[in-house]
């Protein structure tokens, strides 16, 4: 090594000037930024990472090392060109030398931290550290995953991994119906909702007779008091209160059916622009409503069907039966002859009303769209009628004709057997009625015609390649305690009322009736 000699020059360590009165994080005295590498994504440490950012007001330098690699950067304030010019680079590798010179947030992905800091200004000092709390947050998410990777990398030979391409929710419900029955692979749910005709149908090899398979999973997370209550013991409630606390469930599940409220916010902009469009989008499927329907019915109260007429000429018709409806190449230009992207995801529902246009209507919002040829079997109006459609895989790009397919109840096909009119429509919200209200009026219809009309409207007990009707399974019996079967001389009563003006439960009464005596009682 060669003789060399230090010269060493003492100088004040001034801070820059403001270079904007609107800019605070300039007024920094001194910062040091330290860098500590993560691992290298496969649990491992590498040899050496680290890295060191200095300011000492108008002076700033920096020194990273990653394994071999090694980067230097030396920075100072020039006053007459007034900023900051680069004296001394070294290496390629990247330094937040603007979160030492400028306050530049620190970038999630960086792994700095503050090591040292002294500030004119506390403001800036206080959102220096907010971003460096974010930091360490990032930092303990990858340190967690890293972990958890590492040790599913040691269990990987007792590990099973199962996958499922299509819908979540109606695979949940194809679980719980596994679950119930013990044996049913197929609760008549489709792969995807809204977009494929094919069964969701459990693999044979891991769910038919011989199948061990899991149907529940655990989840983290906490469980509300009274969704324990629930699961644990009935609850004895009057109909009034069970039907206000639902009947709120409901419209937080499906805001976007409040269209007088959406329309009353239309002028006000910014948040309430927002929820606007968050609501023009259902988050939510009906059956996940049907589905707490159930687990009230179990445990509440029950819930009394609706009872009516059947149609004519059908013998024995369920209480429900689907609707069908054939829809030409020619009535879905209003969506085809637009761009898709400016269009964007559009909510649309089934519709039924009388023929006068002035009475009563209904609408559907779970239907099952899809394209292709569609054929025949059995006799109409009779259980043994059915269709099968032959998807077409182009869609919407192809030329077959789309058909909507809608569960009704079968009583409101008596009120007009021939008459009524059914549709296909797009749901009013603020969003859609100004793409499409123009073009297919404020009701947005894009076909409608008489249940009457067989060349379009087909009516049938199950959906399309369908061999059973939708299963909404509840919940199993092995999910609920039943602490009276090991004292069968004490009955349990839980009461529980509910405020009307927050509808929250505001009370939980447990009584015990010891109806006997018995040696199996505890002391």
């Amino acid at each position: 090594m060669a003789d060399y000699e230090e010269i060493w020059r003492s100088v004040v360590p001034e801070k820059p000037p403001m270079v904007n009165a609107t800019q605070p994080q300039l007024d920094i005295e001194c910062i040091a930024l330290q860098w500590q590498g993560d691992c290298d994504g496969m649990g491992q440490q590498p040899k050496v990472r680290r890295g060191l950012v200095v300011r000492v007001g108008k002076y700033c330098q920096g020194f990273i090392r990653d394994g071999d690699n090694i980067a230097v950067i030396r920075e100072e304030w020039d006053d007459q060109a007034f900023l900051w010019k680069t004296e001394v680079k070294i290496g390629n590798m990247e330094m937040p030398i603007l979160a030492a010179t400028k306050y530049r947030p620190l970038q999630n992905n960086d792994n700095w931290y503050i090591y040292y800091n002294i500030f004119l200004n506390e403001a800036c000092h206080d959102r220096l550290l907010e971003q460096t709390e974010k930091l360490f947050i990032v930092a303990a998410i990858r340190a967690e995953f890293s972990a958890w990777s590492s040790a599913f990398r040691k269990a990987a030979g007792s590990i099973i991994l199962r996958f499922f391409v299509g819908d979540a929710i109606c695979f949940s419900y194809t679980l719980q119906q596994r679950r119930i029955t013990g044996s049913a692979r197929t609760a008549h749910f489709y792969r995807n909702r809204n977009t494929s005709l094919d069964p969701l149908v459990l693999n044979e090899d891991d769910y038919g007779a011989n199948g061990s398979a899991p149907v529940s999973f655990t989840l983290s997370g906490s469980v509300r008091p009274v969704a324990r209550s629930l699961c644990m013991e009935p609850i004895h409630m009057a109909e009034a209160e069970v039907a206000n606390p639902l009947y709120r469930i409901y419209i937080e599940m499906f805001p976007g059916g409040k269209v007088d409220k959406m329309v009353s916010t239309l002028n006000l902009g910014g948040a309430a622009m927002r929820r606007i469009i968050i609501d023009s989008l259902p988050l939510h499927a009906r059956t996940s409503f049907v589905s707490l329907l159930c687990l009230v019915k179990q445990r509440v109260l029950p819930v009394k069907a609706v009872k009516g007429p059947s149609v004519v000429d059908w013998k024995r018709m369920p209480p429900a039966v689907c609707i069908t409806i054939k829809v030409p190449r020619s009535a879905l230009q209003v969506f085809t002859k637009n761009d898709p992207l400016a269009i964007g995801a559009v909510p649309v529902h089934g519709m039924m009303r009388d023929s006068s246009l002035m009475g009563w209507q209904n609408f559907y919002s779970v239907v099952q769209l899809s394209f292709g040829g569609l054929s025949t079997s059995g006799t109409r109006f009779s259980d043994t009628f059915q269709i099968n459609i032959s998807e077409d895989s182009n869609t919407w790009h192809g030329d077959s004709p789309l058909f909507v397919s809608f569960m009704v109840p079968s009583w409101s096909l008596l009120l007009e057997p021939q008459a009524a009119l059914v549709g296909f429509c797009i749901k009013t919200t603020s969003i859609t009625a100004g793409k499409f209200a123009k073009k297919l009026g404020l009701e947005m219809t894009v076909i409608q015609t008489p249940l009457g009309d067989s060349d379009h409207v087909y009516i049938t007990k199950n959906l399309p390649n369908q061999t059973g009707t939708i299963i909404v399974p509840g919940f199993a019996q092995d999910m609920f305690a039943n602490p009276d079967s090991d004292y069968s001389g004490v009955k349990t009563k839980i009461t529980a009322s509910i405020d009307p003006s927050t509808c929250r439960v505001a009370t939980l009464t447990a009584r015990l009736d010891i109806v006997r005596m018995s040696s199996s009682l505890p002391s």
